[in-house]
């Protein structure tokens, strides 16, 4: 499978990418977790539109765009891991008369993901914080906690945030997913925590343990396409091995396939659909700095080199116009990097 390559930007410390849509055109969103730095999106055919988001923040660990608004995102910004106290807060963005505005939506320490979802005409923001409280990098006496609260409908209108405590207890509580489907995931220590959205009541909301083991990332999907949706996990804190599980008749999840070939810090996870095939995306930001693509075909896994040496920390997957993109924040040689599908 062939893949053409496009660098859009040198960024430092390049570690946030998400899809987006502005004034009706596609694109990927790019930022860093460095200080004092931009959110640029690379819109259009050919990524060569550029908006700028915003400039001195950094931090940045995601970036989402409100559904139904487009020309509207969250983020998160100034979260350093290694500063204590912190001062990571999401904010959010709107363009008005082709200028783009910022303002804080919620101050919270130590917020890692975050995402928005829509329940019964109710949009509701959830995140995740990495810990309670560090002292330094390497404090992690204290677990981390998931958080939600409404969405204000409009951004011109005073507002006061307020989060619920969803569940805690959930130490390096690092990796999150979102299956689309009312169920989202949570990775830390102890393992994979289902959350589902049960109604639009934050207190209805239902969790459960669906896999014990230290896992950083992780991602859930039908992969081999038999009704059934596989577990993809990255082992431990930011390790060096990613993991295909299958639950067997016991309910038990096993092994399918495993990678790591000399990688460090696999981090990045994303899937897409290529002509009705799942294809799985992973990324590692150090060793072999690998970006792959893992396919199940003829009864099992195999897996592409699209690019080495780069070192991306994460990645994403989209279908703009029947065409396959995948962006890649390349974090250790501070490239955006994009690569397209190539036609037969």
């Amino acid at each position: 499978m062939k893949f053409d390559k496009k660098d859009l930007f040198e960024m430092n410390r390049c570690y946030t990418i998400a899809p987006v849509n502005i004034d009706n055109k596609n694109g990927f969103a790019f930022a860093s977790d460095g200080k004092d730095a931009k959110g640029i999106a690379f819109l259009g055919d050919n990524f060569e539109e550029r908006e700028t988001l915003w400039e001195n923040a950094g931090g940045c660990m995601s970036i989402k765009q409100i559904p139904d608004k487009q020309n509207e995102f969250l983020a998160i910004h100034e979260f350093y891991l290694k500063k204590s106290p912190s001062i990571s807060k999401i904010v959010w963005l709107k363009k008005i008369n082709d200028v783009w505005m910022k303002k804080d939506l919620i101050h919270f320490p130590f917020i890692h993901r975050m995402d928005i979802v829509e329940i019964d005409s109710t949009k509701f923001v959830i995140f995740a914080t990495i810990s309670h409280f560090k002292k330094n990098k390497e404090d992690w006496q204290l677990p981390g906690a998931v958080y939600a609260f409404e969405l204000p409908d409009d951004y011109s209108k005073d507002f006061y945030i307020n989060p619920s405590l969803v569940f805690e207890g959930l130490y390096k509580n690092h990796g999150y997913f979102n299956n689309g489907m009312g169920k989202l995931y949570f990775s830390g220590v102890q393992g994979v925590v289902e959350l589902n959205l049960i109604d639009s009541r934050i207190e209805n909301w239902q969790t459960s343990m669906i896999y014990n083991g230290p896992t950083s990332d992780l991602l859930l999907y039908d992969l081999d396409k038999d009704g059934k949706e596989e577990l993809v996990k990255i082992d431990d804190f930011h390790g060096n091995t990613a993991r295909i599980l299958k639950k067997n008749g016991q309910n038990e999840y096993k092994e399918q396939f495993s990678y790591s070939n000399g990688a460090e810090i696999i981090h990045g996870l994303s899937v897409i659909e290529i002509n009705e095939t799942p294809t799985l995306i992973i990324s590692a930001r150090k060793g072999t700095a690998e970006l792959i693509i893992i396919q199940y075909r003829k009864g099992e896994y195999i897996k592409e080199v699209v690019d080495s040496g780069l070192g991306p920390i994460n990645v994403a997957a989209a279908n703009f116009n029947d065409e396959i993109y995948i962006g890649a924040a390349n974090h250790t040689t501070n490239k955006a990097t994009v690569y397209k599908l190539a036609k037969d």
